[in-house]
């Protein structure tokens, strides 16, 4: 049962994901959404999807480029979204770009997501 006053099994959590230091100089809560005239994705560090638990939810239908992964507006992002706020009791927000003059966003062209043989289980190796 959670403390009524303090929520100490909410406070556990985050203070087990932010490793004890303010959530503020760890966790952003706005992220930036990118579409073009066909779809839309959110950029999203791989530390925190890992952080969230989701790395392994997180479809080919993506793309990832660096340290970001760019969720696609549909399945991705809502299992984003899910977990985040499960994790932290609030929604993320996103501050939107889109394409000039309905251009195919780059976004596309990046590599589709995939987890790196580290990230993934025993079962998917074998």
């Amino acid at each position: 049962m959670n403390c009524v006053i303090c929520n100490h099994n909410e406070a556990s959590k985050i203070l087990a994901l932010t490793k004890g230091k303010p959530i503020a100089k760890q966790i952003k809560s706005t992220f930036k959404a990118y579409s073009d005239p066909g779809h839309a994705w959110v950029a999203v560090k791989r530390d925190l999807l890992k952080k969230l638990g989701i790395l392994e939810k997180i479809t080919p239908f993506s793309y990832q480029r660096g340290a970001t992964v760019y969720l696609e507006e549909d399945q991705d992002l809502s299992t984003f979204v899910q977990a985040f706020t499960n994790q932290f009791g609030y929604k993320p927000t996103f501050s939107e770009s889109h394409t000039v003059d309905n251009r195919r966003s780059p976004i596309r062209s990046y590599e589709s997501f995939r987890r790196t043989p580290s990230e993934q289980t025993d079962s998917e190796i074998a």
